[in-house]
């Protein structure tokens, strides 16, 4: 259990060292290039007030202010020597928009939705509170607000966390680094919605290079070969892969307060040409699930739907099909898959086992990526014949695309009646299918 104060202390007291020094530091943290992207994407013409969130020595503070001077800058952090420093830097240059404001690290001192941009840069790792943090950036960001974070995130292949041990060797308050998909559930859960993103890389050195060693010495050469590590006289380098994600604030209402014809408004039917990504989506979620739910309690899972079926037009929801064993205890199983972000929408246990879990549906509308899951025991499921017979039948595929464009002009926003509409279509080929595939799936793990 993280202590939130002294963890705060921490990094108060070694960040302020940090830039009193300076000239390590921002070798370490500055990056002219990433800097121009960010001033280049952001869209501050009409924006009266920004939030510069763990601003530092003001690095992207100052050209916030500097190019917008009809905007009102606020640089918020811990740091308050540093931000005394700041404000007086911003005096000498006249930049009466720029002001340097310092907090406990918790509670942000600004009223509701006093901001039109708040923006992060390398900064939200080293927050204990994460969750409180996202719900104070939601409460003085006004409905329609952007919010931009950028922070480095672990490798996939990144299983034993080494990422995370290399940054807290250095005292420093380093908590974690999320993947993009925490950093989306976070931000759901407080009413924003993804709306872009993209990496980009830092190559971050440390000194000290001799306590690093036998950490390297614990993970394998292939983690440390993903992350570039390297050692140059007294210095380690590492090289890091940088979330940079745009959010938009979002009125929120429960959806279980919404009518079904208002779900089908905010859920419409979307069709999108295929997304080489939609596999990767899949794996990381498999992963996870497997982490979550216990190998041992899965028979088999499937990546199934359109979907799965290269070049195939397609709503863009992977739709994953997770058969378990018999004996699998079915309420801690639900609470299991819960803890990833899964909603339950329907259960049935009789005459067969069929549950329907949702992600990536928000108050705000569809998030970034969004997923069916479907639980089942282990069996011989239509939708694996119905996809390999897609994949194996490009004309067929091509037929089941023209057919969805037409039923999506009629049925844009009744997805039930979407979905029933390509019954006879599905039922067909699933049923040659099985002559041609002959039960490949019969049982089998």
């Amino acid at each position: 259990m993280i202590n939130i104060e002294n963890s705060i202390d921490i990094t108060r007291k070694e960040f302020e060292q940090s830039f009193i020094k300076g000239g390590f530091y921002n070798r370490q943290t500055q990056d002219d290039r990433h800097l121009q992207m960010i001033l280049k994407n952001l869209k501050t013409d009409e924006a009266k007030r920004i939030l510069d969130l763990g601003t530092g020595t003001g690095y992207l503070a100052f050209p916030l202010a500097r190019y917008n001077m009809n905007s009102q800058i606020y640089g918020l952090d811990i740091v308050e020597h540093t931000l005394a420093v700041n404000q007086s830097k911003a005096a000498a240059e006249e930049l009466t928009n720029c002001h340097f404001i310092s907090y406990n690290g918790l509670e942000f001192p600004f009223e509701d939705e006093y901001f039109d941009i708040i923006v992060s840069r390398y900064a939200l790792h080293h927050f204990p509170a994460i969750q409180n943090t996202f719900s104070e950036m939601a409460r003085v960001l006004k409905n329609g607000g952007i919010l931009f974070i950028s922070d480095p995130t672990p490798n996939l292949d990144d299983k034993s966390h080494f990422v995370d041990e290399f940054m807290q060797i250095k005292p420093d308050g380093h908590i974690k680094f999320y993947a993009e998909k925490e950093f989306v559930h976070m931000a759901e859960k407080v009413g924003f919605i993804l709306k872009k993103s993209h990496h980009t890389q830092i190559r971050f050195p440390r000194k000290n290079a001799n306590q690093y060693k036998e950490l390297l010495k614990k993970h394998s050469k292939e983690i440390l070969d993903s992350y570039g590590i390297s050692i140059h006289d007294d210095e380690v380098s590492i090289t890091e892969n940088v979330l940079n994600l745009f959010f938009e604030k979002r009125m929120i209402r429960k959806l279980s307060e919404m009518t079904l014809e208002e779900l089908w408004q905010l859920f419409p039917i979307v069709l999108k040409e295929y997304n080489p990504e939609y596999a990767s989506w899949y794996k990381e979620e498999k992963v996870d699930l497997i982490n979550v739910v216990g190998e041992n309690n899965i028979r088999r899972i499937s990546h199934i739907g359109s979907t799965a079926v290269p070049n195939l037009l397609a709503k863009p929801t992977v739709d994953i099909l997770m058969e378990i064993s018999a004996d699998c205890d079915m309420i801690d199983l639900k609470e299991k898959i819960a803890t990833s972000g899964f909603i339950c929408m329907s259960e049935c246990y009789e005459p067969e086992l069929a549950i329907a879990f949702n992600k990536g549906y928000t108050e705000a509308g569809f998030a970034d990526r969004v997923f069916h899951l479907h639980v089942r025991y282990l069996g011989d499921p239509n939708e694996l014949y119905f996809r390999d017979y897609l994949i194996a039948h490009s004309d067929v595929a091509e037929q089941y695309a023209e057919l969805k464009k037409t039923l999506k002009k009629q049925y844009e926003y009744n997805r039930d009646a979407y979905t029933q509409a390509k019954t006879e279509f599905v039922n067909k080929y699933t049923k040659k299918a099985r002559k041609e595939l002959e039960n490949k799936y019969a049982g089998t793990k």
